[in-house]
Parts: structure tokens; C-alpha cells; sequence
């Protein structure tokens, strides 16, 4: 016992007159302080943590596209920034919500790749990044995304049908598109590298604090509840090996979702290499097989 309590002393700091039971309810009152600091920081500082989209602006020429235009879309207070570009009245068009890192330029080798394939794109720029002024929260991506997709006519300078419509969710995106799918209309959805749920991922990153169970995460993206609603063709693409979202998300959204619905988990695929891994091929057979 004496090995223990001077252990115990060396941590706490407790002077001799504290040794004993007083000195232990002192160390745990200074563990549960600890604690609770811990929380309230993760708690305070969530959205920090949450969101990592670059501010800087760029213009597509600038990422050697520039076959798509910059256009803005009013949006509660703030303008969202979309690269554009219109292939056609009778060609789908992928409106594309990104991961929650870099830019819009960052995925410009992603558009040209769907452009030479003859596909229409919007990719959207997401609030608190890329230009699009405002601070990130699920509600703003959401009534962001509705105005991009209510706004498709007036980006593509053509109508739109709702069947044309397909929408791109890459990692944070894919709650985004998920939702969208849910109040609009749309032909299909790619999902790639998604979470079941926000909530239940900073669960499992930080699982030695209560935080779903006190409802801490204030961005909570709960697609699990909302994938059944999808009334579209759907795609879920995942990598086996993916340490910042673990394949077991995109299998929980598969199994939730309806018909018609496709996934390719991707043997050895990590967080940001899928389309490195045969997750372009997946993309590309799903929508020859919805646009051919």
C-alpha cells in the first residue's frame, strides 16, 4: 500500500496532512475536474474540429477547367459559390457536396473527369469555405444545398428535371446530400465514404465521454434515419481499411437504404484514395447503367 500512496501523492501533489481517504476523495475530485474540463472543451469546440474547409477562393481556370463558370446562389444571408458546367439538355448533372477539407479547386481533376465523360456538374462551394461566406452548421449546408438545387435552371441556363439530377456526397458532404435527397427530387445518389451518423462517429472517437447520450454533438447529421427516404437509384462507395470513417458506416447506411441501391467496398481503400482504388469505375458503371 505504501508504493501505492506515494504514487498517488507524486500525481496529486498531496501534502502529508492529506494522506488517506481525504487525500483519495481529493485526487478523485481532481480527476472528475479534469474530466469535465475535457468535455466542455471537446464540447465548445466541436465545430472547430468538425469543419476544415479552406477559405480561399479560386476560379476554375486557375484549376485548368475552365469550361466551368464561378456563379453564386443567394442563400440565408449568404452567397454560396458553385463551378458550373452545362453539358447539355439531355445529359445528367452531378451536383457534387465535398468532404470537409480544402476547396473547390481541390476537386477540379474530379470534375474534368466527369466532364469528359459528358456529365453536367455544380460542385458547391460549402458555407465557411471555397469563398462561400458564413459559419459551417448542418442547418446552413442544408438550406445551402436546397438553394443551389432550386437554383439549377438558373446556373445551367436550362430547365432541369429532377430525374437528371444526381447528387455527389464525398465524407461530411454525403450528410448534405443525403438530406437534399430527402426534400427534393433527384435520378440518383453517390455516396462516397459515409457516416451513419456524426453523432454516432464522435462517439466512437471519443467514447470516454457521454456525448451521445447527453446529445452534445450540435451537427448531427443522422443519416441512418433519413437514407430510407431516398426513393432514388443509390451507390454507397467505401474502402475497407478507412480510419477516419470506418467501412461499418457505409454498411449500416446500405442495409437502412431501399431499392435500388448499389455499394463497392474497396479492398485496401483508405479515407481519400478510392477513386485511386477502382471507386471512378464504380461511379462510372452506376451511371451508365442510370444514364447511358
Amino acid at each position: 500500500m505504501g508504493a501505492f500512496s506515494g504514487t498517488i501523492k507524486t500525481l496529486t501533489g498531496l501534502p502529508p496532512k492529506r494522506r488517506g481517504w481525504q487525500g483519495y476523495a481529493f485526487f478523485a475530485l481532481r480527476l472528475l475536474a479534469l474530466y469535465l474540463i475535457g468535455f466542455a472543451l471537446l464540447y465548445f469546440s466541436q465545430r472547430h474540429l468538425l469543419y476544415h474547409n479552406g477559405s480561399e477562393r479560386q476560379v476554375p481556370a486557375e484549376r485548368f477547367v475552365p469550361e466551368m463558370s464561378e456563379q453564386l446562389v443567394p442563400s440565408e444571408g449568404v452567397d454560396v459559390v458553385t463551378w458550373t458546367h452545362n453539358a447539355g439538355p439531355n445529359k445528367p448533372v452531378i451536383v457534387y457536396f465535398h468532404g470537409n477539407a480544402g476547396v473547390l479547386g481541390h476537386r477540379a481533376e474530379r470534375f474534368r473527369w466527369m466532364m469528359d465523360r459528358g456529365w453536367g456538374v455544380v460542385g458547391v462551394g460549402l458555407r465557411g469555405g471555397s469563398g462561400t461566406g458564413g459559419s459551417p452548421t448542418e442547418g446552413g449546408h442544408a438550406a445551402d444545398a436546397r438553394a443551389v438545387y432550386d437554383a439549377l435552371p438558373v446556373l445551367l441556363g436550362r430547365p432541369v428535371e429532377r430525374g437528371g439530377v444526381v447528387l455527389y456526397g464525398e465524407s461530411l458532404g454525403s450528410g448534405i446530400a443525403v438530406t437534399l435527397a430527402n426534400e427534393r427530387g433527384v435520378g440518383a445518389v453517390i455516396l462516397e465514404t459515409p457516416y451513419s451518423a456524426m453523432d454516432d462517429l464522435a462517439q466512437e472517437k471519443f467514447g470516454f465521454f457521454p456525448i451521445k447520450a447527453v446529445g452534445a454533438v450540435k451537427d448531427k447529421f443522422r443519416s441512418i434515419d433519413r437514407i430510407a427516404g431516398i426513393k432514388a437509384p443509390l451507390l454507397i462507395v467505401h474502402g475497407t481499411n478507412d480510419a477516419v470513417i470506418p467501412i461499418d458506416h457505409g454498411e449500416r447506411l446500405f442495409d437502412a437504404a431501399g431499392e435500388p441501391k448499389w455499394y463497392r467496398w474497396l479492398e485496401g481503400g483508405g479515407h481519400n484514395d478510392l477513386w485511386q482504388r477502382g471507386g471512378a469505375d464504380a461511379i462510372a458503371e452506376f451511371m451508365d447503367r442510370y444514364y447511358p
